[in-house]
């Protein structure tokens, strides 16, 4: 659980920084620690007391009986998510296109297509987006193809992680 709110928080840390161009003060790692931390213990702590023989089976730690724990919270979650992504993705498509003129020519609106898809890229991973197969799973009755599709992308998310904050970022290369 605490994984869905930590990248949650990270949405929300990436719409204040493209939303608002100045720091504020409600954008403080203080907060998201209170937050990515403490919500979760609230929500899985009743599970945990009260069902605590709920907790897993031998294939998978979520039993079907208190999935809704887990699965609610983190669909809400993936699916504010998905609109930061989207929020996101149009302003960086508008700020791509700043210099507006009428007879633009369609290489400069390639261009400015392409930034905007470069930064939804980008940001799926690091919103963890990828997760939205895992009740898709449920829907389509667990098929194959769905499995593979969302452990695979799942397991590379630390991966795009890494690409986006260490080997693209402009911070990172500056000093090599």
């Amino acid at each position: 659980m605490n994984i869905f709110f930590w990248m949650f928080g990270e949405a929300v840390f990436l719409a204040f920084k493209v939303i608002y161009r100045t720091p504020s003060r409600h954008n403080r790692l203080r907060n998201y620690i209170l937050f990515c931390y403490l919500v979760p213990v609230i929500l899985v702590t009743p599970v945990a007391i009260f069902k605590y023989d709920s907790y897993g089976n031998d294939y998978c730690w979520l039993d079907t009986q208190s999935n809704w724990c887990i699965v609610v919270p983190a669909s809400i979650i993936i699916l504010f998510s998905m609109v930061i992504l989207v929020m996101m993705v149009r302003i960086i498509y508008q700020r791509a296109g700043t210099n507006l003129r009428m007879g633009r020519s369609e290489t400069e609106d390639h261009r400015q297509l392409r930034k905007s898809v470069k930064g939804a890229v980008f940001l799926v991973p690091i919103l963890g987006v990828t997760w939205i197969f895992g009740p898709l799973m449920a829907v389509t009755d667990g098929s194959l193809f769905m499995q593979y599709l969302f452990v695979i992308l799942n397991s590379l998310q630390g991966v795009f992680i890494f690409i986006v904050y260490c080997l693209l970022d402009n911070e990172v290369k500056l000093p090599y």
